[in-house]
């Protein structure tokens, strides 16, 4: 259900001072989601997503993940969850898992072309390599492109490109300085 929290700030979204750690803005829905810390104050409960609808905050369950790392949403029935080796999908109802679990910890998530992806210290999922990037596609865990020789800690969507960025020194065999 929903419950009042803070009047946000004038911009309409969280501060970060209100314990809001993460949030991504959905592509096709009105507002964005956001995840707290566990038992933070002013947290509406400890279930891990919290959306604004503009006047309240109402929560959703995260999944069965484990500690959640990061939230995408395309609309209201159609996101993600991660945490730290398992994802998982939201149809508007229950969480489904996706796949085998990662080697190692997912650290982001982006909704990119109608598609997850996730980056992170994973080197594959069940035996399929990564290189600390993924996208799911036809029910499974599969590479994009060579991946990074390194940690993937942030992903953002800009129109029709994705951008990641970590602790790597190339992407897909090209030289970069961690973006």
């Amino acid at each position: 259900g929903a419950a009042p929290v803070r009047e946000p700030p004038p911009e309409g979204r969280p501060k970060p001072s209100d314990n809001v750690f993460a949030m991504h803005p959905a592509r096709a829905a009105p507002t964005p989601p956001a995840r707290t810390q566990p038992g933070a104050p002013g947290a509406v409960d400890n279930a891990g997503i919290l959306r604004w609808s503009g006047r309240t905050w109402s929560t959703m369950p995260a999944g069965d993940v484990g500690p959640l790392r990061d939230v995408a949403m395309i609309s209201r029935e159609d996101g993600w969850s991660v945490g730290e080796n398992t994802a998982m999908h939201w149809d508007g109802t229950t969480w489904t898992r996706l796949g085998e679990a990662f080697d190692g910890r997912v650290q982001a998530l982006a909704a990119f072309e109608g598609e997850l992806v996730a980056g992170g210290a994973f080197t594959k999922a069940g035996s399929v390599g990564l290189g600390g990037l993924a996208r799911w596609r036809e029910g499974r865990w599969q590479p994009i492109g060579t991946g990074m020789n390194g940690t993937v800690q942030d992903l953002l969507v800009i129109g029709e490109d994705l951008w990641a960025s970590g602790a790597f020194t190339a992407a897909g065999g090209v030289p970069s300085s961690g973006i």
